[in-house]
């Protein structure tokens, strides 16, 4: 397990362990010494998930992480220091997944919130189609409890029955939001 490299002592720690570490797990970068982080692991660690930008050193937390970080998930706007947020920042990560306007500072929010509410409208759908794809398969199974298999795709439908369900809330939730509904509903 990768990140059981937080309970070997320091003094045991090698460049190589944790370079093992960091490539199976991009998050073990919380428990790399500082004097063996180098441009390699962040680099390994920001292809896995750009969120965890947040574990690198100050001194790492470069333009070029920064924008590897936001090209590989713009919800790592939110793990940028303030003097990083720059126009061309939240541009890229708005284009790569941001949903939260929160993460973008105030005086810039105005250019991205049209954006950001046209990607969160695009996450919901499709984890709509996904879920309508699921459904329409497993309603095509005639369901028998006495039956293994399809007793499991009856508790797959009350899965995507839930998710259904959650979305309408969250849309019932914001209605005072323009975010329109997926096709789903």
């Amino acid at each position: 397990n990768p990140l059981s490299l937080e309970k070997v002592p320091k003094n045991m720690k090698t460049e190589e362990l944790c370079r093992l570490a960091v490539e199976k797990d991009g998050s073990a970068m919380q428990y790399v010494p500082e004097n063996m982080v180098t441009d390699e692991l962040c680099k390994l660690s920001l292809q896995q998930n750009g969120c965890f930008l947040q574990y690198f050193p100050q001194d790492f937390k470069t333009e070029e992480f920064i924008k590897l970080a936001l090209q590989q998930n713009g919800q790592a706007l939110n793990r940028v220091p303030k003097q990083f947020k720059t126009e061309e920042n939240c541009e890229l990560a708005v284009k790569n997944g941001l949903t939260h306007v929160e993460y973008i500072p105030e005086k810039l929010r105005p250019l991205y919130i049209t954006s950001i509410r046209k990607n969160h409208q695009k996450n919901i759908a499709d984890i709509c189609n996904m879920a309508e794809k699921q459904l329409s398969l497993i309603q095509k199974v005639e369901f028998n409890r006495n039956d293994k298999e399809n007793y499991k795709l009856l508790k797959k439908q009350e899965i995507y029955n839930s998710i259904f369900n959650e979305i309408r809330f969250h849309f019932e939730k914001n209605n005072g939001n323009d975010f329109s509904r997926p096709h789903c509903f």
